[in-house]
């Protein structure tokens, strides 16, 4: 199933939030039908599943939240992965949107694992969304320097920088 979702080209952040889901789905039937090839009552079973599955989500609720962000990231998609972000107190590049996590490395190269719920309930910033950033600096100058010819040096040597666009001064 990987290789044909590759294959299409769908975006890696769905491939894994859809593979993870049908590997879940595929587990519990292969286990439901082996349980009926040997003759025990699956409809029972069926029940006994749901009942837990009601138990484990109220004793659970954060994951179930965590689940339910990890959707609403994947449907929105404020950001996916390969984009530097700041998110849930954590910036980096995002490695990995799961069904109940998110995978950012950080500049200094750790993997931080954090809660969808946490990402989607906090302010998002994505530093890759827009194909350019302002950025201002200050410099001090001494009383002496004449600032017009300042401007001028630092004018020179920001032309050589390549992808800038400038404002006014």
């Amino acid at each position: 199933m990987q290789r044909g979702f590759r294959s299409q080209q769908i975006d890696p952040t769905i491939v894994n939030y859809l593979l993870s889901i049908i590997s879940v789905t595929l587990i519990i039937v292969l286990i439901v039908a082996i349980l009926g090839f040997f003759g025990i009552e699956t409809t029972s079973f069926a029940a006994l599943l749901a009942a837990i599955g009601i138990a484990i989500g109220a004793a659970w609720g954060g994951l179930l939240a965590n689940f339910a962000a990890g959707a609403f990231l994947v449907i929105f998609r404020p950001f996916k992965v390969g984009d530097f972000i700041t998110a849930g107190g954590v910036t980096g590049t995002v490695v990995e949107i799961g069904l109940f996590t998110t995978s950012i490395n950080t500049p200094d190269n750790v993997m931080m694992i954090i809660g969808n719920n946490k990402i989607f309930s906090d302010n998002i910033q994505n530093f890759s969304a827009n194909p350019y950033r302002r950025v201002d600096l200050v410099a001090q100058l001494h009383n002496d320097v004449d600032h017009n010819d300042a401007i001028n040096l630092l004018k020179a040597r920001i032309s050589r920088i390549p992808k800038r666009m400038f404002g006014k001064y």
